[in-house]
């Protein structure tokens, strides 16, 4: 009976640990415009959904994102600060702005280097769906 105990209780700690080991999703909860103390031009979007619906977040600034990519015009760190941790499933951006994602917070662990979503915006599919944490707009 103790043998089959300590097993039941490794496979409960195996299980947990590769609970943990995955993140979870995180759902959005409310509608967030970030940046609109610098400015009411629209650069970015995330959707809650993959079909481009659901709740937003929204990032502005004071005009079109500058040229290229070797400087950043817009970044959100943590995106959980917003209740909005792992949960984008669509992008776009505007006004000359491209996005790139990352994993974590800080900028940690880029999911993606420069992309133009466009105004049009794309599903965030398979491995970006749902796992953005902080990015940049360029």
């Amino acid at each position: 009976m103790l043998k089959k105990a300590a097993v039941a209780s490794l496979g409960a700690c195996t299980l947990f640990t590769v609970m943990q080991a995955v993140p979870a999703h995180a759902e959005a909860t409310a509608n967030v415009s970030v940046g609109t103390q610098y400015g009411n031009v629209l650069r970015g979007q995330f959707r809650q959904n993959v079909d481009g619906s659901g709740y937003f977040f929204r990032s502005y600034g004071s005009g079109d994102c500058t040229g290229g990519t070797g400087d950043v015009d817009f970044s959100i760190s943590n995106m959980a600060s917003y209740a909005w941790d792992n949960a984008a499933s669509y992008a776009q951006d505007y006004n000359s702005c491209d996005t790139k994602l990352f994993r974590y917070a800080g900028f940690d662990t880029a999911l993606t280097g420069w992309i133009n979503y466009g105004s049009g915006g794309q599903t965030l599919s398979g491995a970006l769906n749902n796992l953005t944490t902080s990015f940049q707009l360029s």
